[in-house]
């Protein structure tokens, strides 16, 4: 058995963390995990005494970890802000031994790269506790965070551009550029920028065109501030993505002003008495849009129909407008339209999480597949997450015999081009244990195949080894290594699904992406979506008439009658002198769902 007795590193000092190569024992031995170096001291005391090493509690490693590049990590959570360095065991990848020891948590990963991926999200929790307390965090305080920041990682490119934003002078700009590292070169000089310059103006000039005369018809002025709502709605979400510290809700950009007799719309970052936090958020968002507007878009903004039809509204509202922009007190320039095939645009990108067991590991561990429904197998890089990096908890696929059939969350995004060719990235995987609960975001459609219920939050729990909780219904005989097992586990959830969605939809919750490829509705659904738009309740001739018409069509009243006939659970039928169609409840979920799509005609 291999034991984790220390880690090549000092306990102790000014600052709450420390870090470094593991000090393994081994059949007697006490070895390097970085170096794979055996020690010519074989007692962990004397190696600590002469400051080669500091112990930890003994931590034993699972059966098929890899000893080489382990890393531990030790923090002090007495110390002051010592609460934001703590790990969520359950939720760590890479994390495959912990200890606690008088107010130290131990941890130990898989990898430098498991060690530094803690790292960013614990300097996240230290940059959002910095950049957004109110009142400010006094000046020891925030440089203490700042140094703790970059203890966790001293190149990291966010917490040298806010050390520099608070220091005096250009001597700690030249310290951290030497830091940063080149990959990170560029969003250091962003942040940088962003943060030394949040007082500059951004102004979008219409001249001509629409604009001719001076001024802008409120119609045109109306249409393209929806426009730029729509660019923030398609951006914000991805900002917070890569500038992962900002708070999750980045705030719509600040229309300060229009010029009086002209067509010139002015925003503005420096809200007063707002946190440095916002004020960065809308600085970034800012600096996006003029990038946007100079046709440059950024590698990680998806390029999605919407985002590119804003961009052109708002930089060609008519072929006679000059459209120009500028920042500060600049020269104005020409916006640019951004370049690219249209056809590689996705229109739609969802981050979404979906519950299901891991039916297959492929090539090598590059792959793996995730059946989340009876008849939906997703088949997803277990080495890249879009964006190039391994998603999370998939770094010991390859190191274990015990990952397949195992109840588990996926968290995937699916992307949909303008071919509607629909793909899946998967960004992290969560073993469901014993004990344990997850929250499930997003279900597959039981009523329109291909479909995805999402905005949801349902609860899956495993109190003993063998059950499965969601509500009040259990599913007994959970067994791992079983593929049998998990095809009636997947039938179970997918019961499950239909009764919540059945729920979600009669209450009015949630939200319902379209397939990849739109489907030809029923004639069933055809009756189901007309009556709901006649408030549930209609005469038979009047939803005949409003089959046809929404959906230009020529049916009967006859071929109504019999797909009402067919369907009473969905359809209820007062057959008289008036014959009264009347939704079910049901009928109304349906109806409601296929409405929601927004597949529909108009």
């Amino acid at each position: 058995m291999t034991v984790v007795r220390g880690f090549e590193g000092n306990v102790g000092g000014a600052l709450p963390v420390s870090w470094g190569a593991a000090v393994l024992q081994q059949a007697g031995k006490l070895i390097n995990s970085a170096s794979g170096h055996v020690s010519s001291i074989a007692d962990l005391d004397e190696l600590t005494s002469q400051g080669f090493a500091s112990p930890t509690p003994d931590m034993a490693l699972p059966a098929g970890v890899p000893t080489m590049g382990l890393q531990v990590v030790a923090i002090d959570t007495t110390a002051k802000y010592g609460e934001l360095l703590r790990v969520d065991t359950g939720k760590a990848g890479g994390l495959v031994a912990h200890a606690q020891n008088k107010g130290h948590h131990y941890y130990v990963f898989d990898s430098d790269r498991s060690r530094r991926r803690y790292c960013h999200h614990r300097i996240d929790a230290l940059l959002k506790r910095l950049l957004y307390a109110e009142p400010e965090v006094p000046t020891t305080d925030r440089e203490f965070l700042l140094d703790v920041g970059l203890a966790l990682d001293p190149s990291h490119p966010a917490v040298h551009a806010v050390r520099c934003h608070y220091a005096d002078g250009d001597y700690a700009v030249q310290i951290a550029r030497a830091a940063v590292e080149p990959d990170s070169e560029r969003e250091f000089e962003s942040l940088l920028d962003a943060l030394t310059t949040v007082g500059d103006e951004y102004a979008i000039s219409y001249e001509g065109g629409v604009a001719a005369g001076g001024g802008l018809d409120v119609d045109v002025a109306s249409r393209t501030l929806h426009n730029l709502r729509t660019l923030h709605e398609q951006s914000a979400s991805k900002l917070v993505t890569h500038f992962s510290f900002l708070e999750t809700k980045v705030p719509a950009p600040r229309f300060r002003e229009m010029k009086a007799a002209s067509a010139i719309l002015v925003f503005r970052a420096d809200i007063e008495e707002r946190t440095l936090g916002e004020k960065l958020s809308r600085v970034l968002e800012l600096r996006l849009l003029e990038s946007l507007l100079r046709g440059q878009q950024p590698e990680w903004l998806p390029r999605t129909e919407q985002l590119f039809a804003a961009v052109l509204a708002v930089t060609h509202p008519s072929p006679e407008t000059k459209v120009r922009h500028r920042r500060g007190n600049a020269e104005y320039e020409q916006v640019q339209l951004p370049s690219g095939d249209a056809d590689d645009i996705d229109v739609e990108v969802e981050e979404i999480a979906v519950f299901g067991v891991q039916t297959g590991i492929m090539n090598h561990a590059s792959q793996i597949e995730a059946t989340i429904f009876p008849a939906r197998v997703l088949t997803v890089s277990a080495t890249d997450d879009g964006e190039g990096e391994v998603p999370s908890g998939a770094r010991l696929l390859p190191r274990t015999d015990d990952v397949l059939f195992r109840p588990t969350t996926f968290t995937v995004e699916r992307r949909v081009n303008a071919k509607r060719r629909e793909r899946f990235f998967l960004k992290g995987l969560e073993w469901l244990s014993t004990g344990e609960s997850e929250v499930v975001r997003a279900i597959p459609s039981s009523i329109v195949k291909g479909a995805f219920l999402v905005d949801v939050e349902i609860v899956v729990e495993r109190p003993d080894q063998e059950r499965l909780k969601v509500g009040e219904d259990y599913y007994d005989g959970l067994q791992h290594r079983q593929l049998e097992a998990s095809k009636k586990l997947v039938l179970w959830w997918s019961e499950q699904c239909k009764r919540l969605e059945l729920t979600f939809a009669q209450k009015n919750q949630g939200r319902w992406l379209p397939p990849a490829k739109l489907p030809r509705i029923t004639a069933l659904n055809r009756v189901l979506v007309a009556l709901h738009r006649l408030g549930g309740e209609a005469h038979q001739s009047l939803v005949v008439a409003k089959v046809n018409e929404i959906f230009d069509v020529n049916v009967r009243i006859n071929n109504t009658r019999r797909e009402v006939l067919r369907n009473p659970e969905k359809i209820e039928f007062d057959e008289g002198d008036e014959p009264v169609l009347r939704l079910t409840s049901i009928g109304r979920a349906y109806a409601h769902v296929w409405s929601a799509l927004g597949i529909l005609p108009e």
